[in-house]
């Protein structure tokens, strides 16, 4: 039987809607993985910011060509806080929605995907973005 669609229907007792149901939670599961994947680089993007607004101005009184090494390491200092900051924040949230919403971590959606890590001066961190 032709559907209204083009395609064929089966029977209702077909096993035939079983690769559908299968490309339907594929097709899912891509699409919350493209949307926290956007989240976390909205998050990023904004932590950027927000760093660069508030670091350099504390840092760096007076721009010249060049950073001089107590403005290097005060950036330093002051991204690797923020970068803390931002993954105790994230810890605690997640750890809410896990504790409030169990289903979610089933989703994937509480798994920590946006902490960072900060590598700063000395090259260390972990697999964050950073």
């Amino acid at each position: 039987m032709t559907s209204l669609f083009g395609g064929s229907s089966s029977s209702p007792g077909s096993s035939s809607s079983t690769p559908s149901l299968t490309n339907s939670n594929e097709s899912k599961t891509r699409i919350i993985s493209q949307i926290q994947q956007e989240t976390n680089m909205a998050n990023a993007k904004q932590l950027i910011q927000k760093i660069n607004e508030n670091c350099f101005a504390t840092c760096i009184p007076s721009p010249g060509a060049s950073l001089s090494s107590k403005e290097s390491t005060c950036l330093s200092t002051c991204m690797e806080k923020y970068i803390d900051s931002w993954n105790t924040v994230s810890k605690t949230y997640i750890q809410r929605i896990q504790k409030d919403a169990p289903g979610l971590a089933a989703t994937g959606a509480a798994d920590g995907a946006g902490l960072l890590s900060s590598g700063g001066a000395s090259g260390g961190g972990g697999g964050g973005l950073f």
